[in-house]
């Protein structure tokens, strides 16, 4: 498997390097509101655009993972309780099993 994925990620970096070497043309870059123009490179635009997609795909899975997270967080305080109790009744059954010294 760890294979596959070295295998995987280097197919990728393979290729957005062979991207950024292909689009090396400058583009202009403006920001409405504002009067500033910066010349960057094509691929530069693109890697960001696509970063940009991954943090906010990844914002929104972690905010829509936030009930399972609370589910997980309130059933381990619920095993601790329960596994507290477990070993109370535990030592009372053994103390009771134990016969008596007098």
């Amino acid at each position: 498997m760890r294979l596959l994925t070295w295998l995987i990620g280097v197919a990728v970096a393979v290729v957005t390097v062979l991207f950024a070497i292909s689009n090396r043309s400058p583009v202009s870059i403006t920001v409405w509101p504002f009067p500033i123009a910066v010349d960057v490179g094509l691929y530069i635009v693109v890697l960001a655009a696509v970063f940009a997609g991954f943090l906010v795909g990844a914002l929104v899975t972690w905010v829509a993972a936030g009930k399972h997270r609370r589910r997980v967080r309130k059933q381990r305080v619920e095993i601790r309780a329960l596994e507290g109790e477990l070993s109370d009744v535990r030592a009372r059954m053994a103390e009771k099993k134990r016969p008596d010294a007098s």
